[in-house]
């Protein structure tokens, strides 16, 4: 993903969260909701995925 498509979907999604309190939208990836259950991250750029921070550092070992 080029940086500049890359900074159009972070901006709709911070628009869509100032805008409704949720950042999802049509044709953007879920973002998952944080929660008392742990971390969650979006990882953006050449793939869309959604984890939690223990996945990451499991699979970054």
């Amino acid at each position: 993903m080029a940086h500049y498509d890359l900074s159009r979907v972070m901006i709709r999604y911070w628009t869509n969260f100032a805008a409704t309190g949720d950042p999802n939208g049509s044709g953007l990836p879920e973002c998952p909701a944080c929660g008392p259950n742990g971390q969650r991250y979006m990882l953006l750029g050449g793939c869309h995925d959604t984890s939690d921070s223990m996945s990451y550092a499991r699979s970054s070992r």
